[in-house]
């Protein structure tokens, strides 16, 4: 990995307490993590990490109470740099069969699914992430998942890498400066690391 730079970054998180393998994983890389708790400041961030760990449900409500829900859609539909994490990429969807009535940030035009089949969820573990051949960021890894539901297709105009469990499914999609990730990259050794470096060293070289 190459020589650290210093970037703050944001971080929004649905959650009470942003996990601290996060944290950890953004300063390995260089960068200054902070807090992210208004609309306000989701407008104003430059780079931001969204992360969610909680149900979709669960998620979606935080959003909407916190006054997050549309700022954040604003900024993704945007391009603006954004990183999201675990139930964070879910909620891009509009709905799950995680929680039905519950309403996502309505921004691809997907139904999150429960893994088909006679499957052990969620599935928790290392697995293989194949991209398509137009990513720009991701790349061929192994990388650490913990999900009960999932992306079933690629959705339109972006980006996309798969694994399998049971069936193939979306392990993340990117566009512009969006990158969302279902695996956990802060979890996911060297190549985890390196995905988000080379997220922030994109928008750097941007500006």
């Amino acid at each position: 990995m190459s020589t650290p730079f210093n970037s703050t970054v944001s971080v929004a998180n649905v959650d009470p307490f942003v996990p601290r393998a996060l944290l950890a994983g953004l300063r390995r890389v260089g960068a200054r993590p902070v807090p992210c708790e208004s609309g306000r400041e989701v407008e104003r961030a430059g780079s931001l990490v969204f992360s969610a760990g909680c149900p979709f449900g669960t998620a979606a409500h935080l959003l909407e109470r916190r006054g997050l829900k549309h700022a954040l859609r604003a900024r993704i539909l945007e391009g603006r740099p954004t990183l999201a994490i675990g139930t964070a990429m879910q909620l891009f969807a509009m709905a799950s069969d995680e929680s039905p009535g519950a309403v996502g940030l309505e921004i691809l035009e997907i139904t999150i699914r429960r893994f088909r089949g006679d499957l052990v969820v969620p599935h928790l573990g290392w697995n293989i992430v194949v991209p398509e051949f137009d990513t720009e960021l991701l790349k061929e890894s192994h990388a650490y998942f913990s999900n009960a539901y999932c992306m079933e297709r690629a959705p339109k105009h972006w980006s996309a890498a798969w694994s399998e469990y049971g069936g193939p499914f979306v392990a993340a999609i990117e566009r512009t400066s969006v990158l969302a990730c279902q695996f956990h990259p802060e979890l996911s050794g060297k190549s985890g690391l390196e995905l988000i470096r080379n997220w922030l060293e994109k928008e750097r070289v941007a500006c």
